[in-house]
């Protein structure tokens, strides 16, 4: 932890302040819960978009909000839908998953000239605040089975007909939590030179929810496994960590003003 504040701090000191930076970020990751909850305790794929600016025209601070997108678990599996009379009449695909969003927006600490002065490796630390909002849904698909023929047999046999609503499928929701949620993020945004639009994004976010409480038998787990990500985990007490890395786009104002100027000449006539 001390390596990682160290190098930020060093960044930060060759940060120039009179550049303003503006970006957006698409990130792809992997979540990994840090408790043995009931619910929401398995790992899973993770999409996070976030978009920062300067304050001020001022390099080293900045406001940012976003959103993180996560998928605890998807099981899959066939049943098949009963007459009266005990026979199949369909099968019926179903899915239950659950799910999470993340939504907040806080505060950036960013060496936007980056280390050595040459803008291509800039760190950052990022602190949001904001909601969580969890939920487990199971979808139901029965694909084309769902035609007049079926229709007439419900009617005949008796057979419930909620099934046939909504296109074939349906979405029923099983639980539904929301809590409120603080985040840490720690990465760097990486261009190959000052001229690239695009480049990196790569770091570590961990999500602390207030309603989320993690069971003694973590502090054992965490004792046994002593990687540096699992340490932080355990002194912030976040319930989450992701691994993401993603594409860094910059809107910068400066870019801004020079794409004016140049629409503003086109615009402009000889005058006669």
């Amino acid at each position: 932890m001390r390596y990682i504040c160290l190098t930020l701090f060093l960044s930060f000191l060759f940060t120039n302040t009179n550049i303003k930076s503006e970006l957006l970020e698409f990130d792809f990751g992997y979540n990994n819960p840090t408790g043995l909850y009931t619910k929401y305790a398995d790992p899973g794929i993770s999409f996070r978009l976030a978009y920062s600016k300067s304050f001020n025209d001022k390099g080293l601070f900045k406001w940012q909000a976003g959103i993180q997108y996560i998928s605890f678990k998807s099981d899959y599996w066939s049943d098949s839908v009963q007459g009266i009379s005990g026979d199949g009449l369909f099968n019926v695909d179903i899915n239950n998953y659950e799910q999470g969003f993340v939504v907040n927006g806080g505060f950036r600490l960013s060496a936007n000239n980056g280390i050595s002065k040459n803008g291509n490796f800039r760190p950052y630390i990022g602190t949001l605040f904001g909601f969580a909002f969890l939920s487990e849904r199971t979808f139901y698909d029965w694909g084309n089975s769902c035609s007049i023929i079926d229709i007439a047999l419900g009617i005949v046999f008796g057979t419930d007909l909620d099934y046939c609503n909504n296109n074939n499928n349906t979405t029923d929701t099983d639980h539904r939590s929301s809590s409120p949620v603080f985040t840490l993020d720690l990465g760097t945004n990486i261009f190959f030179t000052n001229n690239h639009k695009f480049g990196m994004d790569i770091g570590i976010r961990y999500n602390m929810l207030t309603r989320l409480k993690r069971p003694i038998e973590l502090t054992e787990l965490y004792d046994k496994d002593q990687t540096i990500v699992n340490r932080i985990s355990r002194y912030i007490e976040a319930d989450y960590y992701t691994w993401y890395i993603g594409v860094s786009i910059k809107l910068d104002e400066e870019r801004k003003q020079k794409r004016k100027k140049r629409r503003s000449k086109r615009g402009k006539g000889k005058l006669i």
